[in-house]
């Protein structure tokens, strides 16, 4: 066999292995994030030396390097004048912000409740915004809309589409 059949035999297989081989394209899998904490099953209390200030009860927690995740909330809150409890399916707080979704109830001790399926809490604004409907209920008036903002230290809702049915007593 000649070296130069022998050189065109070779060069003649590179040329079909680099234009009839395509590389695989594989994708990198995203690495998902490990939490750095679990709990299951708990409930964390904050005490001072007066009262309970506050109760968080959930079924599982998970604290990440930049967020908690926490499922089936139930939070109650007794430092300022009324007692409120939130409960959630889930909550995520991260950068001082609290998300929550899924069957949300918020229960205010005066008789101020409302409840939605998605809601952001700003806590140093302290401020609630729902984007979506949601119903409330205020003492003797019931009241349903879309997109409420509720600036808490100030008690003022602002809201979209309202349906308010409100009960007047009359009296004898």
């Amino acid at each position: 066999m000649n070296i130069n059949i022998f050189f065109l035999f070779i060069i003649t297989v590179l040329f079909g292995v680099y234009f009839g081989f395509k590389p695989l394209d594989i994708a990198l899998k995203k690495q998902e994030q490990l939490p750095l904490v679990e709990l299951s099953n708990f409930t964390l209390y904050e005490v001072d030396r007066v009262k309970l200030r506050t109760q968080l009860t959930a079924k599982d927690a998970k604290k990440f390097e930049d967020r908690y995740e926490i499922q089936n909330i139930d939070y109650t809150d007794n430092k300022k004048d009324f007692l409120v409890n939130i409960q959630a399916q889930k909550a995520i707080y991260k950068d001082n912000n609290i998300f929550l979704n899924g069957d949300i109830s918020f229960v205010r001790e005066d008789g101020f409740t409302f409840h939605t399926q998605s809601a952001k809490y700003e806590k140093k604004d302290d401020l609630l915004t729902i984007k979506g409907k949601f119903f409330a209920k205020n003492k003797d008036s019931n009241m349903s809309g879309e997109n409420l903002l509720y600036k808490i230290d100030d008690e003022v809702v602002e809201s979209r589409n309202i349906k308010i049915v409100y009960d007047l007593k009359e009296s004898l």
